[in-house]
C-alpha cells in the first residue's frame, strides 16, 4: 500500500518531470544513485550493509552527484538543476520501494509479487488519470497499442528479473547493477537526441561506473 498510495506517484511524478526539463545525459546516471540512497532504507527496514568496497563507491557516486548538480554556463542564477533535483527525488523513492520489494517477495514469490505489485500500480494510475482530468489519453490507448504492448512485456521482464535477484542477493547490489541501464541512455542522449557531453558529464559518468563497480565486489 505504501508503494502503490505513495511511493509510485510521487517517483512517477518527479521521474518524468526531469526528464522533460533537462538531458537524458544528465538524468539518466543518477540512477546510480539508487544503490546509495537503498544502502539506508535497507539498513534501517531489513538491517542490510555494504562492505567496505561498497562504501568506498558510494563516496564516489555522491561525489559525482554532486559535480552533475552544478550548473555551468548557466546566468539564471540558481545554483543548482532543478532536472537533476527531480531525479533526485524520484531516485530516493525508488531506493525505498526497493527495501520494501523485497521485504514483500520474502513473504511471497518474485513473480506473483511482480504481478500483484504492477496491477495495484495501474488502478492507482487509472484513478489518479480521472482526478487529474486526463481522460483523453485513456482514448489514444486505441492508436498506440503496439508500443504500449511491446513496453509492457519489456517492463513485464525487467521488473520480474529485478524481483528474482533480489532473492539472491543485498538489495543494494542488484540495485547497482540495475542502475548501470544509464549508460545506454545516456548514449542515445548523445547519438539520437545531440546533447553534448561536458566536462562535467564526463567526470560524473567515470565516477558513477567507478563507484557501481565497487558496490557490487564482494
Amino acid at each position: 500500500m505504501i508503494i502503490w498510495l505513495i511511493l509510485y506517484p510521487i517517483q512517477t511524478y518527479f521521474l518524468y518531470r526531469g526528464l522533460r526539463e533537462g538531458e537524458l545525459t544528465k538524468t539518466t546516471p543518477l540512477r546510480a544513485l539508487l544503490p546509495v540512497f537503498n544502502i539506508f532504507s535497507s539498513y534501517l527496514i531489513i538491517r542490510e550493509l555494504p562492505t567496505a568496497m561498497g562504501l568506498t563507491g558510494i563516496v564516489l557516486i555522491t561525489l559525482g552527484t554532486y559535480i552533475l548538480l552544478q550548473k555551468t554556463g548557466d546566468q539564471s542564477g540558481n545554483k543548482y538543476d532543478k532536472s537533476v533535483l527531480y531525479t533526485i527525488a524520484a531516485t530516493i523513492c525508488v531506493a525505498i520501494g526497493s527495501t520494501l520489494d523485497k521485504v514483500s517477495i520474502g513473504a511471497s514469490t518474485p513473480v506473483f509479487y511482480s504481478f500483484m505489485n504492477t496491477l495495484g500500480a495501474s488502478i492507482v494510475f487509472l484513478i489518479l488519470m480521472h482526478v487529474y482530468g486526463e481522460r483523453v489519453q485513456l482514448r489514444r490507448i486505441k492508436t498506440m497499442i503496439f508500443p504500449l504492448s511491446l513496453l509492457g512485456i519489456v517492463q513485464a521482464i525487467s521488473y520480474t528479473s529485478s524481483m528474482l535477484a533480489f532473492s539472491y542477493g543485498p538489495t543494494a547490489y542488484v540495485l547497482a547493477v540495475r542502475s548501470s541501464s544509464f549508460l545506454m541512455a545516456a548514449t542515445i542522449g548523445v547519438i539520437f537526441l545531440r546533447e553534448k557531453l561536458n566536462r562535467n558529464k564526463v567526470v560524473t559518468l567515470i565516477l558513477f561506473i567507478a563507484g557501481i563497480i565497487l558496490i557490487t565486489v564482494k
